[in-house]
């Protein structure tokens, strides 16, 4: 039995085994620890949230309680003070406020197919575009641009997995943020900084889209041709669409002779389990010239036919569905880094 109990407050996330929870949902967490070591307390509280199937955004407060207090709330407050200096970890799950009415039981949120390659075919068909011909295509090399359109050669690449899941970007992440004072006003050597460590999947891409884009000129032998990136996000949920850009533009920078065209384009879902939001951007968007005016023009039309096929098919979730943006947080010596996004504010008169 301890003479002291210790409350956490926290705000956490569902881990992928929690079986009544989606990942992507948030709450408030209690747990009451009978414990008079602080230290000991806090590790007894992060084993209880993994026992639970919880992860840690954020501990919001940690209080040793008062038992004179504690008697004076009476109820059930009482009972679990007791109950925690008797050896009991009170543990209460509060969802936050737009994510209560769903649960794994309940409706899946709609999910829309994801962009594939294949979409992207028929992009760049409609746009006047195609596939590399043979005669354009090097057939000893084993990477050749994807299409060509107009003057342009045209390089595809896919960002499909979460690029805060890689263990050594988490401690660049962890030290960048460990040195920088100011967090919510960056300076731009610091900014620059930031988007280099976040854009770590990105740069060998880019570079080997240059590569291919050099090396097909020279096997069609026009190098009166240019070179243009289209580079998709479909996976790297916690990546804002207007960072990406930033990424993939700093990153192109560095082979002007070999890419003078970005495009970029995200499609990533946010869900408060009752209703989605489906976000489809395209960049830059603005008619930059005529090819990347054709290229946005049949993007827009495209997105249309897929929604409506994908209408037509009753909203039906995909089998390769587009993905949901979660909270994504690490500990790194006792403090918590990381992403989470804004919560879809639900509609529901909660009245």
């Amino acid at each position: 039995m301890s003479n002291q109990v210790q409350r956490f407050h926290i705000k956490a996330h569902p881990s992928a085994e929690n079986i009544l929870y989606h990942e992507w949902q948030t709450a408030q967490i209690i747990i009451f620890v009978g414990e008079d070591n602080r230290s000991k307390s806090i590790e007894i509280a992060k084993r209880k949230l993994k026992q639970e199937h919880w992860v840690p955004i954020n501990f919001l407060e940690k209080a040793t309680l008062i038992e004179d207090r504690a008697r004076e709330h009476g109820g059930e407050f009482w009972e679990a003070y007791k109950n925690a200096k008797e050896g009991q970890t009170f543990f209460l799950v509060a969802l936050d406020d737009d994510f209560v009415f769903s649960d794994k039981n309940g409706i899946s949120p709609m999910l829309p197919p994801r962009l594939t390659e294949s979409f992207i075919d028929r992009v760049i068909e409609v746009a006047g575009g195609h596939r590399l011909f043979k005669q354009e295509a090097d057939p000893d090399k084993t990477k050749n641009p994807d299409y060509r359109i107009g003057n342009y050669l045209v390089e595809l690449k896919d960002l499909q997995k979460e690029g805060l899941d890689v263990e050594t970007r988490r401690a660049k992440l962890a030290m960048f943020w460990g040195k920088t004072p100011s967090k919510d006003q960056l300076s731009s050597k610091e900014y620059a900084k930031l988007l280099d460590v976040l854009g770590g999947p990105v740069k060998g891409k880019i570079r080997d889209a240059a590569h291919q884009i050099r090396d097909a000129k020279c096997y069609i032998g026009d190098q009166t041709l240019d070179g243009a990136i289209l580079y998709l996000n479909t996976g790297y949920y916690s990546l804002p669409h207007e960072q990406f850009c930033e990424i993939v533009e700093k990153m192109a920078s560095k082979y002007p002779d070999d890419i003078s065209l970005v495009m970029c384009i995200s499609n990533l879902v946010d869900t408060n389990g009752f209703e989605s939001m489906i976000n489809f951007h395209f960049y830059p968007g603005n008619g930059l010239n005529e090819t990347e005016g054709k290229i946005h023009s049949a993007f827009l039309s495209e997105m249309g036919t897929h929604m409506t096929e994908w209408a037509r098919a009753g909203f039906m979730n995909s089998p390769k569905p587009a993905v949901i943006r979660k909270p994504n947080v690490f500990e790194k010596d006792d403090e918590y880094f990381g992403y989470v996004p804004e919560p879809l504010k639900c509609s529901i008169n909660k009245e």
